[in-house]
């Protein structure tokens, strides 16, 4: 008995495991597919990276969508696999010979487990370290500005504030050298500059332009100033990589983001005092709303940190809802595994939406409100597991 129960194992986890890297790749596949197209042609058409880069951007991404798709796919798996298993008279033929719903879940819960484990390790490590990964990446590419060999009429813009920056035209690019360079700068203020080079070179500290001549225009379209050089080292890109570069909390790992919520939360009057200084004096800034912006983001940090252990966490209770929802009555003759997954989802990400706002709202508390999902989710399908397990 002893030896069937280890084949009764093997035989579960193969279905498990086979259904369950399926759905990762769909559910994974279908993120993918709309997140990745609207970041490709955000960094082409604002920072005139190539595309082969985008697309490399785009792929370290992955590990941040796989810490949601990870218990995505432990649902489907779990509920495909069951459901079949019911459907095929299985469980029952088990259940006459002895072997109990509790047997039968233990490989399944035990798969859930080690996906919490590999999500929670993919979020802290991989995720961050792919994003700061992409931004270097970024940096290099939008510094060296590669346009391709061959390229004849290539233009890009950098946009800010959505608003129309610079804009930059290359009439053609031989052997890496840009011919005819035609840079209009709208970023200062009253002015209009435009700088035209013969020929130009790119390195990582920007353009080096050869043989050109800058144009100050007013606003109204006289030319206040008319500049001749030889070489000029041309940083096109200074703006654009400020913003990269920043980094933002939801990059940060579970103990970073704690960390910088406490050193966040010891500095407020401080940097309430700096707020102070760097404000128009003749436009003071309101202590009290700015305390109250500092505390509500404070807050958002301490629902996100959370959620860092609450979302690979879901893995399980996904688990443990989807085997009791597959058992379906003798009479079900189909697999509803497919339902059921969407209708599980529908609710998580609903009672996610709901939490979050109440969280945010000062309702309850930002733990609560990471794990108030999962709490719902594991008490109702503790329940149905109990019924079906324990209930013949």
């Amino acid at each position: 008995m002893y030896k069937k129960l280890k084949i009764l194992d093997k035989y579960i986890l193969k279905q498990v495991l086979e259904t369950f890297l399926i759905s990762l790749v769909i559910f994974t596949s279908i993120i993918f597919a709309t997140d990745a197209f609207i970041t490709i042609v955000k960094q082409i058409t604002n920072y005139g990276i190539p595309l082969q880069i985008a697309a490399m951007l785009v792929m370290l991404k992955l590990p941040t969508m796989l810490v949601l798709t990870i218990p995505m796919g432990i649902l489907l798996a779990t509920i495909m696999t069951v459901n079949r298993m019911n459907t095929s008279q299985e469980i029952t033929i088990l259940r006459a010979c002895g072997v109990g719903i509790d047997r039968i879940a233990k490989p399944i819960m035990i798969c859930a487990t080690i996906a919490a484990l590999v999500g929670f390790t993919v979020n802290e490590i991989i995720a961050p370290a792919a994003s700061q990964q992409a931004k270097t990446l970024t940096i290099w590419a939008i510094m060296q500005k590669n346009v391709p060999n061959g390229k004849r009429n290539f233009i890009f813009k950098e946009m800010k504030n959505n608003n129309l920056n610079r804009f930059f035209h290359i009439a053609s690019v031989e052997k890496n050298q840009l011919h005819n360079i035609t840079v209009l700068d709208l970023s200062r203020k009253n002015t209009i500059q435009v700088v035209y080079a013969k020929k130009g070179d790119t390195t990582a500290e920007g353009w080096l332009l050869d043989n050109g001549v800058v144009y100050t225009i007013s606003t109204t379209g006289k030319v206040l100033n008319t500049a001749v050089f030889d070489t000029m080292n041309f940083d096109n890109t200074s703006e654009a990589v400020q913003r990269i570069t920043e980094i933002s909390e939801t990059e940060l790992n579970y103990f970073e983001l704690k960390n910088h919520i406490k050193t966040e939360r010891q500095n407020i009057d401080k940097n309430i005092e700096q707020f102070k200084k760097l404000s128009n004096p003749l436009k003071p800034i309101n202590v009290e709303a700015k305390k109250k912006e500092i505390y509500n983001q404070l807050l958002e940090f301490e629902i996100l940190m959370n959620e860092k252990i609450s979302l690979p966490f879901t893995a399980i209770v996904f688990a443990l809802i989807a085997i009791p929802l597959a058992i379906t009555g003798p009479r079900a003759r189909f697999n509803r595994g497919l339902l059921f997954s969407i209708v599980v989802l529908f609710l998580f990400y609903i009672l996610r939406a709901l939490s979050i706002s109440l969280g945010q709202g000062h309702i309850i508390s930002p733990i609560i409100a990471a794990w108030l999902p999962n709490i719902i989710l594991l008490t109702l399908g503790y329940y149905m597991y109990r019924k079906k397990a324990y209930h013949i």
